[in-house]
């Protein structure tokens, strides 16, 4: 089989190095990374879905990607989306696509949904749910519990004076650290018995092995606005607005942590059947092309 050419960002994060893992581990085919949007076949996890659009805006960035879409508009090859998101409320403001032949086959959430309903002036049906729901894919077996609680912080955060809040208040607190290795981040979320997190994906893994978390808010260090966290939960149906921590007195109780976790087993279920099968099946039909 010829490499996925496989569009995503290449930082040292896990929530987007869980592509390659993902797609080299669990779908077990080769993938290259790629750059150019008329050469994409698929994009994946992470919040980068505006890439396929041209804004209003007249930018010199947009420019170029308005001459390069001109030039190479008419790709051959058709590119899917596999749980990718916005990343803000600008993404409202695009104005056709960058490329032809796009299968919006899954998006992250409702949120992203209805933006390209919006652009496109149409009604799409796509899977809803992020890819990183198929973590517990890629250990060999689920480790035992090591930590009563562990937290989060998205990888801009991770040096920010808030998080000692919580390790005061709870001394025995183990932090996570997103850019550190995957299969190690994977595993001591697995290993933990409640989570605190202002990483998405810290989160979506904690769901995916069904350990209750609450999305917290630290600082404005991540980029967007936050809309990509509503757009998850909006795959299930549910809110979950973000618990700012300010003090010490802001941390919450793990009780009131446990009592107000409200993603279902039969939630994630879903989701994990949906975003695995849909691109099993995918590239099932790319190989007998």
């Amino acid at each position: 089989m010829k490499p996925v050419k496989l569009a995503y960002s290449k930082i040292q994060n896990a929530g987007d190095l869980l592509n390659e893992y993902i797609f080299e581990r669990v779908f077990q085919v080769p993938y290259v990374r790629s750059t150019e949007i008329w050469e994409y076949e698929v994009t994946g996890i992470g919040s980068f879905l505006d890439v396929l659009f041209i804004k209003n805006e007249l930018t010199k960035r947009n420019l170029k990607k308005s001459f390069q879409s001109l030039y190479k508009r008419n790709c051959e090859t058709v590119c899917v989306t596999w749980g990718t998101g916005i990343i803000d409320e600008s993404s409202d403001k695009a104005k056709r696509l960058a490329r032809n032949k796009v299968e919006f086959m899954a998006v992250r959430g409702l949120k992203s949904k209805q933006c390209l309903e919006r652009i496109l002036k149409t009604q799409i049906n796509p899977v809803l749910g992020d890819g990183g729901i198929l973590a517990p894919m890629l250990l060999e077996k689920i480790p035992q519990k090591k930590y009563s609680l562990s937290v989060i912080p998205h990888f801009r955060e991770k040096n920010c004076k808030e998080i000692s809040y919580i390790v005061n208040k709870y001394p025995d607190v183990h932090v996570i650290d997103m850019q550190d290795d995957v299969i190690k981040v994977i595993t001591e979320i697995a290993q933990s018995e409640i989570i605190l997190s202002s990483s998405l994906h810290g989160l979506i893994i904690a769901d995916a092995f069904r350990i209750p978390n609450k999305r917290i808010y630290f600082t404005e260090a991540p980029l967007g606005s936050g809309i990509k966290f509503d757009d998850y939960y909006s795959a299930y149906g549910v809110m979950a607005p973000a618990h700012r921590i300010k003090s010490v007195e802001d941390v919450p109780e793990k009780n009131h942590i446990l009592d107000s976790y409200f993603i279902s087993d039969a939630m994630v279920s879903k989701m994990q059947k949906d975003m695995y099968h849909c691109m099993n099946q995918y590239l099932k039909n790319r190989a007998i092309k």
